[in-house]
């Protein structure tokens, strides 16, 4: 009998001789998950740090860009004046989902949108700040990160 497993045992390619001896191996599937993560890790280590530096440099970004700190204030100015007249309890901020909602209000003459009335006045007062974007080039790429893979 192991006379004949012997000669099976040589009738066999490499890889079928591994499978074989690693059948004999005592807990064979957590080794070989061990070894899969060690190959993989240095690589995926090195995409997570990655993906970390770039949402911070999108976080750094965002908290000092002047330009965009100005332009929000201008939104929340206009948006305060819109829905007071002026006058009245003023609101201290908004949420980012409200400036979405910018580009559907529309303006008191009912065919201009918000949006479009603060891009004007905007222009009017400081265009500079309309090239905000190239304060905070790390956002665009932070966006394409996906947190719960990190």
């Amino acid at each position: 009998s192991d006379d004949v497993k012997q000669q099976l045992y040589a009738d066999l390619s490499e890889t079928e001789k591994y499978m074989v001896t690693l059948m004999d191996v005592p807990e064979a599937g957590a080794k070989l998950d061990a070894m899969l993560f060690r190959s993989i890790f240095t690589n995926r280590f090195e995409d997570v740090t990655q993906a970390v530096r770039t949402l911070n440099s999108a976080c750094d970004e965002l908290r000092s860009s002047e330009k965009l700190r100005k332009l929000l204030a201008m939104i929340l100015t206009v948006v305060n004046q819109i829905n007071t007249g002026g006058e009245g309890k003023r609101a201290m901020g908004f949420t980012l989902d409200a400036l979405l909602k910018l580009n559907e209000a529309k303006a008191f003459d009912k065919k201009t949108s918000v949006l479009h009335y603060v891009v004007k006045l905007v222009k009017k007062n400081d265009d500079s700040l309309l090239s905000f974007e190239s304060d905070i080039c790390h956002v665009i790429p932070a966006e394409n990160v996906l947190l719960d893979a990190l």
